[in-house]
């Protein structure tokens, strides 16, 4: 309960105070003479107080399901075009990736020639990494290949 400051010391608000009223919003029947508005048999919820209802109308209601369905049918198209779209994907988090290397380059340099330097570094990387790890991979595989029995070995093995 909220209490209010007087002079003194604190007081708490009056409980005994009547809610308003509010007017019924529907429209009147063709069978009704008089304009006479009918009021709510509860009264209205002051503004501090939550209503235990939401006061959800067809429109609003209409609204979010028309909203529902455009998402998901912009979610299936999106989907359906994942393939297509996964080297735009790529593209926009390597541009999210280097954008901070790019703008504290072009803080010494002009902002083209930062953005070649980030292009050809990031291209020597992926030439680098690919001479690093192709060499172990390709001995490896070699020795694979001369462990495997030939087919006379796995006839001995095999007791025929």
């Amino acid at each position: 309960m909220e209490k209010t400051a007087t002079a003194d010391h604190l007081v708490d608000p009056p409980t005994d105070v009547e809610k308003p009223m509010v007017a019924d919003p529907r429209p009147l029947s063709s069978g009704d003479q008089k304009a006479t508005p009918t009021l709510p048999s509860q009264p209205l919820p002051s503004a501090g107080e939550q209503s235990a209802r939401p006061n959800l109308s067809l429109r609003t209601l209409t609204r979010w399901l028309l909203v529902a369905s455009a998402l998901w049918a912009v979610g299936g198209l999106l989907w359906n075009a994942r393939t297509a779209l996964s080297p735009f994907a790529m593209g926009l988090v390597l541009a999210y990736i280097s954008l901070p290397i790019v703008n504290a380059l072009a803080r010494h340099t002009p902002r083209p020639l930062a953005i070649l330097i980030v292009y050809v570094g990031g291209v020597a990387l992926v030439i680098g990494a690919i001479a690093y790890v192709v060499p172990p991979v390709v001995t490896q595989i070699q020795q694979l290949i001369a462990s495997i029995p030939s087919v006379d070995r796995l006839q001995e093995i095999g007791g025929h």
